[in-house]
């Protein structure tokens, strides 16, 4: 009740002050100039609206100052007014200009007029976190003024919600890099089991059959090729994603139905929902659950929405990209038919002509008087610097030369020019006096599009100039510098390294030519502009003497006349500055011609040729292996991917030069579908970050497949460690630190089982390594370390029966002993299970598949800004990044194997205790196993399993690796850095170099000679290699005879 009264009188108090302002609004406009002359004169009121005063008004609460102020100053928003349609013109022309938003813009211009159509305000929003606007007003002295300004009007927690969203869009973008890496390796077991580098293929007799599958290995690497480019393409897409969140998604905004007007609506709530609404929401009923995981399931909830919408937006991507080739290719030609399949057959061929025909490419400096960008694009109308032109003429063109006549047409003597995307786009910046800068110098592509101003208004100075020659220089020495530096401190010799720079040269040879172009040129500019500036100053010199007086005369007759504009042109600000010396720009040409063009004939061999290759055969390949996962995989890619391929929208732009024939039913729809596809273009299809991505994949493929080369060698050779020179027991012995804190960890007193209380983390160090030794030699080497400790035996023979029944054809590839030990009290016996570590290039492959996926999310979290947050939901993901291709995951899942055997030892009734050791690889199974079967596990140097625990089968998590596992990690080792570390765990030092330590840390003999070192040898014998090999302090002496020990270990 309270509010309607109130309402109400401020209503009535709005229309009683509404209608004196309509009074004195009326007594104003019939008072003339005279009545206001004599008004002034005798100190009378002059009712004019600005020198009013507004009332005041009491109503115990004040109210809305605009509804008061609006009711005195103001009308009606229901009145008509007389001069709403009023234009002002001179000259019958409007004196407004007309401005034409570029496609390249992200969005339109929005337009606010005044009144009376004389001023108005055109605004443009590049981006999240500012607004340029264009400010148009007129003046009748001074003519029509244009002010550009620039503002903000966000907040920063707009800007941190676009920054958070950028982050979980990185996030899953890393996710979508790892999976692509996991699917490379898996393909590259496969070439690896087919090729004969394992022991996985068996012939008809259950034999092992080491030869070569010729048809699967081929189909299987042309499928490494494909996934290559697969993966390069949607990691491309990602990136245009990433970007999109953080500039608050214009790219997404744009991906609407045609004809819709609730489509922007509709995608900002999908944004909305996907990437903060569903998050905040689920964490809200975790919270009102009290659930501890409240974070685990916003997380979650978070990167599956964020999941989704890039599956929207790859879906809008590859929608927008073929419909607009589609489009382009039909009304490319008003002759050709428009039915669908003639269309695509067109957009085929369209494609392979582009890619098949040879062309020639012509680049140089060139050198005009600035007209227009676009002007920049046009060989013939600018001066080439001859020193810097270059006509280059591929292997491929030269080849496409001899061909026959029906599989090419010769084109040389009317050769067709194709555009490049940056010539449709008219992307020129420019490079001017106040945009300069060292940073655009050094880190500018190779050949720049810059618009360089090298005279006239805006020009470079002659320091800028000098600076940007030194900086090009400065830039290709520091990057050999620090490469070569790092080189150095790896140990490379001379050779390598010259070998490096050679190549470094013969792959910089254009950047030096453009560089040393850049030189002259802008020494020979330099002269001419000193040159203009003398002739400049002779002339206005020669002006000075022969003219004076009349001038001067002639310029006071010219300030007398009014200023009075003739056209609209003359009333533009920028027209002020006519009379000044116009600008001469510098800038790189680059002109692509068809010579030889690929006829229709040819385009359907390379078409069938392609199809048969990367698609048929190698999807043919991955079933008969077996792979089901990856084919599959394979198949649903590149149908998407041959879609985008064929149906290029890159390519249908480059043949016809614009972006009109995307079509549109308004002008404003067409604007907005040529800013879509420009971005689209620009951010996706014609990303040169998809060329590098490319390259990276193929090369981490190739890479892998090098590693399996060594593999047919490695395989056959004996896999025995080589022995240990030991001292004689009880003369030597290591003291362990006396000024430094030994580890607290050197004795492992709540272990149970073995040793008990004397158990030591050197034994399972040693255990651990002797995992290596020949079975032949296992009880030998036993005996020799456990020379005070009577009963440890090895127990082969039980692993060799358990390995008959549970793997008789020996597919598996894990190598383990076992042997008995002594336990705590009289009677009781532990069994130790000694799982061999990486030993071939085979075993590292295996280690790249069980950890890379673990280690990948690893690095990802520390490249993302606050990416420990994140560390919840890696186990998830890893899961279900395997799960995707469980086929091959399975072929390296060695632990089942040893976990099975683990679980009977613990059913064994002659075992009180078991337990399980290993090293490197053997060490990581040893983690699995102990947590799997729950029993005590000791990894040294082993990778560890928390992330990628719940991939494994059967799953485990954090708390059953807390529970029972123990690794000991060496510093500056990179193995035992894979996964995220347990609980329980103890690093070591190690002395080898920095610039050697990541691999030579991981040696398990120098591990031992840490512990020996650090916690004392006890009463285990000691060894030269120590001293010899890894160049600890030589032992102490228990017999006085220090001096012996040089002529026992000696030094090599």
């Amino acid at each position: 009740v309270d509010c309607v009264c109130c309402n109400f009188a401020v209503s009535s108090l709005a229309c009683a002050l509404k209608t004196q302002a309509k009074e004195r609004q009326t007594m104003a406009d019939e008072t003339t100039p005279a009545e206001a002359e004599a008004a002034a004169a005798t100190g009378e009121e002059v009712p004019l609206e600005q020198e009013e005063e507004e009332p005041e008004i009491d109503l115990g609460a004040p109210p809305a100052a605009p509804s008061v102020a609006a009711a005195v100053k103001g009308t009606d928003w229901d009145e008509e007014t007389e001069d709403g349609d009023e234009q002002i013109l001179l000259d019958g022309e409007n004196l407004l200009p007309d401005f034409q938003d570029h496609f390249s813009l992200p969005k339109e211009s929005c337009m606010v007029r005044s009144r009376k159509r004389a001023n108005g305000v055109r605004v443009y929003d590049p981006g999240f976190s500012q607004q340029v606007v264009i400010e148009e007003t007129y003046d009748e002295s001074k003519g029509l003024k244009i002010e550009v300004k620039k503002m903000s009007d966000v907040t920063k927690g707009h800007q941190l919600m676009n920054a958070f969203y950028a982050i979980v869009a990185a996030l899953f973008a890393g996710f979508l890099f790892v999976f692509c890496l996991q699917m490379l390796l898996f393909v590259v077991l496969d070439l690896s089991i087919e090729s004969g580098a394992t022991s996985f293929n068996k012939d008809a007799n259950g034999e092992e059959d080491n030869s070569v599958h010729w048809f699967t290995v081929i189909g299987v690497a042309f499928s490494l090729i494909s996934f290559s480019h697969y993966f390069a393409e949607a990691l491309v897409i990602a990136g245009a994603f990433i970007s999109d969140a953080y500039n608050d998604h214009p790219l997404s905004r744009t991906f609407i139905l045609s004809g819709n007007k609730h489509g922007h609506i509709i995608i900002e709530w999908v944004f909305l929902c996907c990437f903060f609404l569903f998050p905040i929401i689920a964490g809200s009923i975790a919270l009102l659950a009290a659930s501890d995981k409240w974070w685990y399931y916003t997380a979650l909830t978070w990167f599956i929405g964020v999941m989704v919408f890039f599956g929207i937006f790859c879906f809008c991507v590859v929608f927008y990209e073929v419909g607009s080739c589609y489009a382009f290719v039909a009304n490319r030609d008003d002759a050709d038919s428009d039915y669908i399949l003639n269309v695509l057959k067109r957009c085929m061929l369209l494609r392979q002509r582009r890619r098949m025909s040879g062309y020639k490419t012509s680049t140089g400096l060139a050198r005009n008087v600035f007209t227009n960008s676009e002007q920049t694009d046009r060989a013939k109308a600018s001066k080439i610097y001859k020193a810097s032109l270059e006509v280059k003429t591929p292997i491929w063109a030269r080849l496409v030369s001899c061909m026959p006549g029906f599989l090419y047409t010769n084109l040389s003597e009317n050769p067709k020019t194709i555009h490049t995307i940056p010539d449709v786009q008219d992307y020129r910046p420019f490079l001017t006096k106040e945009t300069w800068s060292l940073e655009r110098i050094f880190c500018r592509p190779e050949p720049s599009r810059y618009i360089t101003i090298v005279r006239g208004p805006g020009a470079l100075t002659k320091g800028q100039l000098k600076s940007s020659v030194i900086c090009s220089l400065l830039s290709m020495f520091m990057i050999i510098i620090l490469v070569v530096g790092f080189l150095v401190w790896f140990g490379m010799g001379v050779g390598p390294i010259v070998i490096f720079l050679l190549i470094v040269l013969a792959f910089s040879y254009d950047s030096i030519r453009n560089t040393y172009n850049l030189i002259k040129l802008g020494g020979d500019l330099i002269d001419v502009r000193e040159a203009k500036k003398a002739n400049y100053k002779k002339k206005q010199e020669g002006v000075a003497t022969e003219g004076g007086g009349e001038e001067t005369k002639e310029e006071e007759a010219k300030d007398e006349e009014a200023p009075t504009p003739a056209t609209r042109r003359e009333t533009l600000t920028w027209q002020s500055n006519r009379g000044q010396e116009e600008s001469e720009a510098v800038f790189h040409i680059m002109q692509l011609e068809r010579h030889y063009e690929a006829t229709d004939f040819m385009c359907w061999i390379s078409f069938i040729v392609e199809l048969a290759a990367f698609f048929v055969y190698p999807a043919v390949a991955l079933f008969v292996i077996k792979d089901s996962s990856l084919g599959t995989i394979f198949i649903v890619l590149s149908i998407i991917s041959n879609i985008r391929w064929y149906m290029n929208i890159v390519t249908a732009i480059e043949e016809t030069g614009n972006m009109d024939l995307v079509g549109g039913d308004t002008p404003e729809e067409t604007w907005e579908n040529k800013a879509r596809l420009n971005n689209i273009v620009g951010s996706i299809s014609y990303n040169k970050s998809y060329r590098g991505w490319r390259i990276l994949m193929t090369s981490l493929g190739f890479a892998f497949i090098a590693i399996l080369l060594t593999t047919f060698d490695s395989g056959a050779v004996s896999t025995a460690a080589a022995p240990l020179t030991y001292l004689p027991h009880g003369e030597w012995e290591y003291p362990g630190a006396s000024l430094d804190m030994r580890y607290p960890t050197c004795t492992l007193s709540k272990l149970k089982g073995g040793f008990a209380d004397q158990s030591t983390m050197l034994d399972f160090a040693w255990l651990a390594g002797a995992a290596y030794i020949g079975d032949n030699e296992t009880q030998i080497s036993l005996d020799t370390w456990f020379v005070e400790n009577q009963g440890v035996t090895d127990l082969q023979d039980m692993v060799d029966e358990f390995r008959s029944r549970e793997d008789p054809n020996n597919e598996i590839a894990v190598k383990f002993k076992l042997i008995s030990v002594p336990g705590p009290e009289p009677g009781e016996k532990t069994a130790i299970i000694m799982i061999r570590g990486t030993v071939n290039q085979f075993d590292m492959l295996a280690d790249a598949q069980l950890w890379s996926a673990a280690a990948l999310m690893q690095w990802l979290r520390g490249i993302i800004p606050v990416g420990e947050i994140w560390t919840e939901i890696f186990p998830d993901l890893v899961s279900w990044m395997n799960a995707v291709a469980s086929t091959s995951l399975e072929k390296v899942a060695f632990y089942k194997l040893t976990t099975k055997f683990a679980e009977e030892l613990k059913k064994n009734s002659d075992f009180a205790y078991v337990q399980v050791t290993g090293h490197s690889l053997g060490g990581g199974l040893s983690l699995i196993t102990g947590a799997q079967a729950q029993i005590p596990a000791i990894g040294v140097s082993a990778p560890n399993a928390r992330i990628s625990g719940k991939s494994y089968d059967p799953p485990i998590g954090w708390h059953d690796i807390n529970k029972y596992g123990f690794n000991i990690i060496p510093k500056h080792d990179i193995v035992p850095k894979l996964d995220d570390v347990a609980d329980n765990w103890q690093q070591i030092g190690c002395n080898a170099e920095l610039s050697k330590s990541a691999g030579f840390c991981h040696f398990g003999v120098r591990s031992i000679c840490e512990l020996m070192h650090v916690c004392g040898s006890g009463s285990r014998p000691v060894f030269c290699e120590c001293y010899t090999a890894y160049e600890y302090p030589p032992p102490t002496s228990l017999t006085g005879n220090q001096a012996d020990f040089e002529t026992l270990c000696p030094k090599k």
